[in-house]
């Protein structure tokens, strides 16, 4: 993931950030699945490490990932 990327409780915007990634730069966002929102954006629900070391959840925009893997319908949330 980019540096300090919002982490959001929803695949959107206008939904409320729930954490940023880390500021190190190459910190791993783990991705589960991706969803496409009403905007037609693609945004991946998943996990990173917090800075406690505890696994954190939620949603990323797609452009705030780097090398973001193909997206295809088997990876899709449901």
């Amino acid at each position: 993931a980019r540096v300090d990327s919002p982490v959001r409780v929803g695949p959107g915007e206008g939904c409320a950030i729930a954490f940023r990634t880390s500021p190190r730069v190459g910190q791993p966002f783990f991705k589960d699945c991706w969803v496409k929102n009403d905007a037609g954006n693609i945004w991946w629900y998943g996990q990173t490490v917090g800075s406690a070391g505890n696994l954190r959840y939620g949603w990323i925009w797609d452009g705030n990932l780097v090398g973001t893997a193909q997206v295809e319908a088997r990876y899709r949330c449901f």
